[in-house]
């Protein structure tokens, strides 16, 4: 039974606790907005929404929508130079087109690079292949009996030589040869 009551009384001074805690946030919170004046103009209605207990409601996300703005605004603003000051804005290209030609040389000196790395190492690797191959050819040719046995000579009435045959053909086999 102390045991029970012991839960019990912890649970209620968790309770006093996560109140006051709650108590104090708030109290600063509305503190803070009655002394600033200027808070519930910047509060959004997303944050509105929340205090009034409806939870489905997020915020916009400013830096994202500032960073889109940002884009088309730098747009407007090199069409709106090229149209004050083309001079400028036609030196401001051919620098660009400079620095993209030069990139694109790098990129493609980049490329060359490693395809000729790439063609060096496969060079290599074919070579050490090759090698392998004539070493593995020259040990088998060593492990080869010296002289294989050739079968008979034959020599010819006119005079040549003839090699015989070390191995003998199979029997000839006709099918009806057996019946009469």
């Amino acid at each position: 039974m102390s045991k029970s009551r012991s839960a019990n009384q912890d649970n209620i001074y968790e309770k006093a606790y996560e109140f006051g805690v709650e108590t104090a946030k708030k109290a600063v919170k509305e503190t803070v907005d009655t002394l600033n004046p200027l808070s519930s103009l910047f509060q959004g209605e997303a944050q509105k929404e929340r205090d009034n207990g409806n939870e489905h409601f997020t915020d916009i996300d400013v830096h994202k929508l500032n960073q889109a703005y940002e884009q088309d605004d730098k747009e407007e603003i090199e069409r709106l130079q090229r149209l004050i000051n083309p001079e400028a804005m036609e030196e401001a290209d051919e620098k660009k087109l400079e620095m993209d030609y030069h990139k694109r040389v790098q990129r493609e000196e980049e490329e060359y690079n490693v395809k000729k790395e790439q063609e060096e190492e496969e060079e290599k690797r074919q070579e050490a292949m090759m090698q392998a191959e004539k070493k593995r050819m020259e040990e088998e040719q060593e492990q080869l009996p010296i002289e294989t046995p050739k079968g008979k000579k034959r020599r010819s009435i006119l005079g040549g030589e003839r090699q015989k045959a070390t191995t003998e053909l199979p029997p000839e086999f006709r099918p009806d040869a057996g019946k009469q």
